[in-house]
């Protein structure tokens, strides 16, 4: 059977056990299953299931994902010393594709926990083509579309916003960043229930957390 450790799990962890097939219930192997954001990577064996073990108890958002099938997410929680049992059924790839589809399953790596959030939330998000539209001069101007930002700040706290280029590169001076020309996707998280669990330990994620991604070739 198909399975992985986290790194570095702590003593509070726990387990996933899940099967993927088609809509027909019939196994399929070699699909992979992602912990978005993270490192952690799996492919189902000839049975179609899969197992990840030793991750740290909270919420993860996993993508399913076989060729000849329409990729699949789900939002999680693992809590400590149990075993979640999931089971994904996949959809077959039409040969028609409405546009919106097509970007979603084209997307760079770097872009693909973007698209995961996206489907299932917490937080506001904003495309390429949404940025386009605004035609603004600097990326700062965008952070006004966002429901919880004001001036820069959190609505709900007088502290600043991070924002992160990347997941990488740390911002507070908004002024710094990127242009919207090189701008591909934004995401805002209003508050710590919502930031995401790999960007919690951001020390003013309590406050909102702004995560900025380039296009391909930007710098």
């Amino acid at each position: 059977m198909a399975h992985a450790q986290a790194s570095g799990a702590r003593s509070a962890s726990g387990s996933i056990d899940g099967v993927v097939s088609d809509t027909s219930l019939a196994p399929l192997a070699d699909a992979t299953i992602t912990v978005v954001g993270t490192n952690i990577r799996v492919v189902t064996a000839a049975n179609g299931r899969f197992r990840l073990v030793a991750l740290p108890a909270g919420q993860y958002v996993l993508l399913v994902r076989h060729i000849g099938f329409e990729a699949a997410t789900s939002k999680v929680t693992v809590a400590d010393a149990d075993t979640l049992r999931l089971s994904f059924a996949l959809d077959a790839a039409v040969a028609s594709l409405d546009p919106v589809k097509i970007a979603d399953q084209n997307v760079s790596p770097k872009l693909a926990e973007f698209y995961a959030r996206r489907k299932v939330g917490p937080g506001q998000f904003m495309t390429e083509e949404e940025i386009e539209k605004q035609n603004p001069v600097l990326t700062s101007e965008l952070f006004a579309r966002f429901l919880g930002i004001s001036g820069g700040g959190s609505a709900r706290s007088p502290c600043k916003l991070t924002a992160l280029v990347d997941g990488v590169t740390r911002y507070s001076k908004f002024g710094e960043l990127p242009s919207p020309r090189e701008i591909a996707a934004i995401e805002f998280f209003a508050g710590p229930s919502e930031v995401p669990l790999q960007y919690k330990s951001i020390t003013t994620a309590r406050c909102g957390l702004i995560l900025i991604w380039t296009r391909d070739g930007s710098t």
